[in-house]
């Protein structure tokens, strides 16, 4: 892959996780009142955003977060519904995802080889990365309780 394919892939799965959150967004306000864990779903879609933004960054975390969380969705989908269309644009969105990780990790590759003083990944980012990677992961691990009928109880 070269360096202007992985570019457009990194902005094509930018772009789709934006336009997936955004989706995700404008459900779960629109049936608010319909679904009990719709507030899981919204941080969902501020995942998604978040994750999106990050990839046009060129941030290889943000395109592993965004396809294991679209990931857990398919599998949440499969499980509890047959709406065929959601699957199937679910598993395009993993196809993209997919690509955005090669191109991430491909220009990571490039930018290494062509810069002999490169510095890899500042600490602090790595810290809140992985803050974000703990929430993010929560968030997903709250989503398939709700969404399976397990709710908990305080």
């Amino acid at each position: 892959m070269t360096r202007d394919k992985a570019l457009k892939s990194l902005k094509v799965g930018a772009w789709v996780a934006t336009i997936h959150g955004a989706l995700i967004a404008v459900n779960v306000l629109v049936n608010w009142s319909e679904r009990p864990s719709g507030q899981f779903a919204l941080i969902d879609a501020i995942i998604f955003l978040l994750c999106g933004f990050g990839m046009f960054k060129k941030s290889r975390f943000a395109a592993v977060i965004m396809i294991l969380l679209a990931g857990t969705k398919l599998v949440i989908s499969i499980s509890e519904s047959n709406n065929y269309f959601n699957q199937l644009l679910s598993i395009v969105f993993i196809i993209l995802y997919f690509q955005a990780i090669r191109g991430a990790y491909t220009l990571n590759a490039i930018r290494k080889s062509e810069n002999s003083t490169y510095k890899g990944t500042r600490r602090w980012i790595v810290v809140v990365g992985s803050i974000f990677g703990v929430v993010a992961a929560s968030a997903v691990v709250l989503e398939i309780l709700a969404e399976s009928r397990i709710y908990l109880r305080v």
